[in-house]
This record gives C-alpha cells, structure tokens and sequence, in this order.
C-alpha cells in the first residue's frame, strides 16, 4: 500500500497499513515476507476512523506500535 497513514504491527512479524480512502479506512496486512495476507476495503463502510481500525485489530490479536515477533 503506498502513502499509508498509520503503520502498526501484530504478533508473528505481520505489518498493518492503514489508509483513508474518501470517509473510510482501508486496511491491508501483510506478513514477515511482505505478502498481502489480509486486504479490508472501505467500501465494507465498517471502518469509518482510527478507532474503527483499532478495534478490528484487537479483536483479531491485537496490535503494536513496535515490530513484534
């Protein structure tokens, strides 16, 4: 994902690129080799802000600020 807007991490090394996308977030998460792995568009309407995406993230093992392994 280019020009990602918030860049966060979760457990066994994947990286989660956030960016908006008109009024909504899309999220995509790759794994430790860089492969999409998890792609979430914001046509789905179910990510309308930060916390939206937060939530989605805790609720699917959470997430880090800093790399995690």
């Amino acid at each position: 994902m280019q020009n990602y807007s918030h860049k966060v991490y979760q457990s066994g090394g994947k990286t989660v690129y956030a960016k908006k996308n008109g009024n909504y977030y899309d999220v995509v998460i790759t794994n430790k080799n860089g492969q999409v792995i998890t792609a979430v568009g914001g046509n789905t309407k179910s990510l309308r802000n930060w916390s939206d995406v937060t939530k989605m993230l805790n609720n699917h093992g959470g997430y880090s600020s800093l790399p995690t392994h």
